[in-house]
């Protein structure tokens, strides 16, 4: 259990404290990390948690994630609750130690609506849906995969919805990421949005893992 909270503390740290300092160094330097670069810094900290996080313990570094696995592949109670308590509390971490360097900046990089929120909603869903999915085959393939690749696969997806939808959800697709940030700097209009698209369509994505199997 100790290795597994180190795990989840650890990744969802280094994807938040990567992923949201680069929206904020965009933002305050007049725009140099630039769109596509934010973009590869998500992917690149997603890639990284899973592939130096994995030498520790499996890590989901996403309460989403976790609510479907836990459901689906039997995960038990106290080993949910940890790993969802130590996502959230990387998250915090990341997010408590960038306002300290940042302290000027509103929302620390949190995922910001940028669209009617029924469009926000149905972006989300969908790409937090293609996650999971993602996830699932990765799953399907067991040893076929080596940690390296799962670490490439997912990490590429992330940074592919993130260059589609970025500019308009953010494409959070992970409560943790945007609670962290939502939380330290207490600017989180319609955090609530985000905190049920990521489940809803992970929840959707459950019938794909019987795809994969067969």
């Amino acid at each position: 259990m100790l290795k597994t909270a180190i795990s989840e503390i650890l990744g969802t740290f280094i994807i938040v404290i990567i992923g949201t300092a680069s929206i904020i160094i965009n933002d305050m330097s007049g725009g140099a990390v630039t769109h596509f670069g934010i973009c590869i810094c998500w992917g690149v900290a997603v890639f990284l948690a899973i592939y130096l996080c994995e030498k520790i313990a499996e890590g989901h570094f996403n309460p989403a994630v976790s609510t479907v696995l836990a459901i689906t592949s039997g995960t038990t109670t106290p080993i949910y609750i940890l790993r969802v308590v130590s996502q959230l509390s990387g998250a915090i971490l990341a997010s408590v130690i960038l306002s300290l360097i940042f302290p000027i900046h509103p929302s620390l990089g949190g995922t910001l609506p940028k669209l009617d929120l029924w469009k926000v909603f149905i972006i989300e869903v969908t790409i937090s849906f293609a996650l999971m999915t993602t996830v699932f085959f990765v799953q399907s393939k067991g040893e076929k995969l080596s940690v390296f690749n799962v670490a490439v696969i997912i990490g590429l997806y992330v940074f592919v919805a993130a260059y589609i939808t970025g500019p308009y959800t953010g494409a959070s697709m992970n409560p943790a990421r945007t609670l962290g940030p939502a939380i330290v700097s207490g600017y989180a209009p319609s955090v609530w949005l985000y905190m049920i698209t990521a489940p809803i369509g992970m929840f959707l994505a459950v019938p794909m893992k019987k795809v994969f199997k067969k």
